[in-house]
């Protein structure tokens, strides 16, 4: 009828009389190979504005990586990594390599962490020697020193390329 196809064209979901299985395949005894982290549902489409409103990271932990997370950089351009610190973090442990999983199971035994600092940058230029995925990691320390929140894996990729500003008017002279 017109009032569900006009409620269609918003992004206003059709009434749905199945049962919802959340992490589970509708269709058959397949299950998600995951974590189910947060679930919501709602009677309308959001805009992309709620959208953002509702997923955020945890205020706890490292954000805002540069390079950015799934960035490229130039391999001149590598100096440094920074972040913006976790709302009660009193250090930074700093883990760096080019293996995702030896990151993302590092700890301070690891020959990819390079330690505990305050400063929210660090200094990579002696460690990104050539082209490649990079992967790194800021794991949060609180101020009693004995709780970490281990961070998210982020990666950026350096390109071997050198970038010359105003090639064009170079000459043989």
């Amino acid at each position: 009828d017109l009032v569900t196809a006009n409620a269609q064209a918003q992004g206003i979901p059709a009434s749905e009389s199945a049962t919802m299985k959340i992490g589970r395949h509708a269709g058959g005894p397949w299950f998600f190979t995951g974590s189910v982290d947060d679930v919501r549902v709602y009677n309308r489409a959001l805009n992309p504005e709620e959208i953002g409103a509702i997923v955020v990271y945890d205020p706890l932990l490292a954000q805002s990586p540069q390079p950015a997370h799934g960035g490229s950089v130039g391999i001149q351009d590598v100096n440094a990594l920074s972040w913006s610190a976790g709302e009660s973090a009193a250090m930074h442990d700093v883990y760096l390599g080019t293996d995702a999983n030896a990151v993302e199971v590092a700890d301070v035994n690891s020959p990819v962490y390079w330690g505990r600092q305050s400063e929210t940058t660090f200094t990579v230029a002696a460690l990104v020697d050539s082209p490649g995925r990079y992967f790194w990691r800021i794991d949060e320390v609180q101020a009693d020193g004995a709780t970490i929140l281990k961070g998210v894996v982020w990666t950026f990729t350096v390109s071997g390329s050198v970038m010359i500003d105003d090639f064009q008017s170079y000459t043989d002279d």
